[in-house]
């Protein structure tokens, strides 16, 4: 079309892709360092999913070490929610009171630090996307 140009990726190597997997994380307020990344991300997108319980649900979110946010839908037998919750960008629940919540507590010269909240025995799988 005029007027739209598209412009690709090509030789950035700024931007790094990984997965948390969310099992056995010990309940209540904890934290995890997740290096590897090779560089200190200034925005880091979160997409998770949990399955299990009576709740399948898919979250998407945001973290800029300071703001974020996330949004999620949670299936429940026939009928589905939509959600957010400010003040964290990972969110995945499986049944009534049993959640786990996460936001970035810090960014690191390798990765960046997640502040967990975790209430139950949670089964997820978080992938994120950071970028420098």
């Amino acid at each position: 079309m005029p007027g739209l140009e598209s412009k690709g990726f090509g030789g950035i190597t700024n931007i790094k892709c990984g997965e948390i997997e969310a099992v056995g994380l010990p309940e209540g307020e904890s934290f995890q360092s997740i290096t590897g990344v090779g560089f200190k991300p200034k925005v880091v997108f979160f997409f998770s999913f949990g399955v299990g319980g009576t709740y399948q649900m898919a979250s998407h979110g945001f973290d800029a070490g300071g703001e974020a946010g996330v949004s999620c839908v949670v299936f429940r037998g026939n009928k589905v929610d939509i959600m957010g919750a400010p003040a964290d960008s990972i969110y995945i629940q499986q049944d009534s009171g049993i959640f786990i919540s996460g936001h970035i507590s810090s960014m690191d010269d390798d990765g960046f630090t997640i502040r967990w909240y975790v209430s139950g025995v949670i089964n997820g799988t978080i992938y994120y996307i950071a970028m420098k």
